[in-house]
Order: structure tokens, then C-alpha cells, then sequence
């Protein structure tokens, strides 16, 4: 077998990702947040929240803003989710608060604390020294020996929750954390659906992202470990081939999934092993019977590919 990330580190010096605990700022100069080649690093408008000192701003979205922190009590850096005030995302805020507090995997984020803090919803989650995969795959698709071990983590960490009966809705390579030790991180079960949980939509629509949602889900809202598991292939087709199966607008990526043949990746990549073909082709089979049974047999398939290439 050859080096699998052997290429890590060349992906984070490409990035030009400077780690924030690792940056001496001499007397007088900006803050950390002003400094250029810091990624995702914006001016926090928090400075400070309880005993977490605010470091930086990860990124923003229309139901948080997640900041880099030091948890000054543990001595620890974390990520900090603080949600916005509204109504629906309060709900989501506790759905994902139970949820998480019920998971513990290496792939998967650890959540430490959630609850209110100086009148904010926060979540103190575990901090990866690392990048987004959405971010490395800006440039191409993967080391081929690097996809076995990759998937395989990703496939342990997803079967984890799956095992209890907690579906995560939004697999994407946005919520994959890759850490500079190779390891994997599957984050944000902000939209998770447990047994015993009602199903949340927002005015009405479809939750999830359209590129990575199963046919089921999109012509009868079906959320299950089905519709993980055709995610997921997508993320996997991506990893391998540099692209998604259907590209372009929302609407048209939806009714491509429904409808049309997914391409063999080798039509993008011919160098890529037929069996890993076979394997991403039936995680991304119409007729979810067709797929997989789970995630365990995905990640025993790729663990003899992983031996074997």
C-alpha cells in the first residue's frame, strides 16, 4: 500500500493556513483577526463570553456564528456556536444539543457544553486544528491513495449516529473537518433527526442541500440512513473525481437526481479502480433498496480496498 496523506501537508501549505495558536504577535502590531493569510479569521464582535476569550471569527450563517476560543477554566481552545435569537432556530439549537450530547466517535465532533451563557445560546464544541474538505477539494480531486482511509472514516463516524437512529440530513464536504493528522471530522447535526423527534423544515421546504440529497428525499421528503448513505457517495464521488455527479442550478441538479443515469467516475477520471466505481455507483443507486444495507458494509468493502491498492 502507498503513503496514504502523503499529500496533507502540501494541501494546508497550498492553503497558506496560518494555525492561530501558532502566530507571535509582537507588541503593537494588529490582532490576530487583522493579520492577512489567516484563514476564515474575520473581527470578532464578541471579545469575550463567560470564560471564553474570543480569538477570532470561524464563519457566519443565518442561524450562528461559530468563533475560535480559549475556554480560560479547561485551558483548551474550542469553537464557540453562538445562535441567533429566532424562534426556529432555537428548536434546532436543542435538537442539536441532545444530539450531540448522545454521540461520542473519533470522526465525529465532540460537543462539551450547550446552554445559555450572559443571555446566548452556545455550543462549545471540540476546535480541529485543520481545514474544510469543501475547501480541499477547490483544488481537485484526491491522491487516489489517500480515498480508502478517507471514506472509511467518514463511513465509521456517519454508521456511529446511525446506530442511534439519528439521521444527520446534511452530508456535505462543508461539514467534514480534515485535521492536519488525517484524521476526519463530521460536524453540524444542526438538522438531525432522532427517533422521537418531530421532523423540522424551515416555511415549509425541504431541509438539506440539494446537491447531496437523495431522489427519495427530493420527490417525497423521505429522511433516513438511505438518504445519508447517497450523500455520502456523493461526497465520495466528489473526493474522487473533483466534482459532483449533476452540477448547476438547484433546481436542475434536483430534477438530475431524480431522473438522469449518474456518470461512471472513470468519465472524469479514468485512472480510478473499477470496484470504488462499483462501490460510490450503488451508494448512489435510485432505488434505495439497490444501495448498501449500511455504512458498515461501505467501510468493510473500502477497509479490503484499502489493503489491496
Amino acid at each position: 500500500m502507498r503513503g496514504v496523506f502523503s499529500t496533507l501537508s502540501s494541501w494546508f501549505q497550498s492553503k497558506d493556513v496560518v494555525p492561530l495558536d501558532r502566530v507571535v504577535i509582537p507588541e503593537g502590531e494588529q490582532p490576530a483577526w487583522l493579520r492577512p493569510g489567516l484563514k476564515a479569521s474575520l473581527r470578532p464582535s464578541l471579545r469575550q463570553l463567560g470564560p471564553y476569550l474570543i480569538d477570532s471569527t470561524l464563519g457566519s450563517g443565518g442561524m450562528a456564528t461559530v468563533y475560535r476560543a480559549i475556554d480560560r477554566k479547561h485551558q483548551r481552545t474550542v469553537a464557540l456556536k453562538v445562535v441567533h435569537q429566532q424562534a426556529d432556530f432555537i428548536q434546532r439549537f436543542q435538537r442539536e444539543l441532545e444530539i450531540s450530547q448522545r454521540l461520542r466517535h473519533p470522526n465525529l465532533v465532540e460537543v462539551y457544553f450547550g446552554g445559555v451563557i450572559q443571555g446566548q445560546l452556545c455550543l462549545v464544541m471540540e476546535w480541529v486544528d485543520g481545514l474544510g474538505l469543501d475547501d480541499i477539494l477547490l483544488g481537485g480531486p484526491l491522491p487516489l491513495e489517500d480515498f480508502p482511509l478517507l471514506a472509511c472514516q467518514l463511513a465509521s463516524g456517519l454508521q456511529s449516529a446511525h446506530n442511534l437512529n439519528i439521521i444527520h440530513r446534511d452530508i456535505k464536504p462543508a461539514n467534514v473537518i480534515v485535521a492536519r493528522d488525517g484524521t476526519l471530522k463530521l460536524l453540524d447535526f444542526g438538522l438531525a433527526l432522532a427517533d422521537g423527534h418531530e421532523r423540522l423544515t424551515v416555511n415549509g421546504y425541504a431541509m438539506g442541500t440539494p446537491t447531496y440529497m437523495a431522489p427519495e428525499g427530493l420527490t417525497q421528503g423521505v429522511c433516513d440512513t438511505c438518504t445519508d448513505q447517497y450523500a455520502l457517495g456523493v461526497v465520495f464521488y466528489q473526493i474522487l473525481t473533483g466534482r459532483c455527479p449533476f452540477e448547476g442550478e438547484p433546481v436542475d441538479v434536483a430534477r438530475a437526481h431524480i431522473e438522469k443515469r449518474v456518470p461512471r467516475l472513470s468519465e472524469f477520471r479514468a485512472e480510478i479502480p473499477r470496484d470504488w466505481q462499483d462501490c460510490v455507483l450503488r451508494m448512489l443507486s435510485k432505488n434505495p433498496q439497490e444501495r448498501f444495507p449500511d455504512l458498515t458494509q461501505v467501510r468493510r468493502f473500502l477497509s479490503s480496498a484499502l489493503v489491496a491498492f
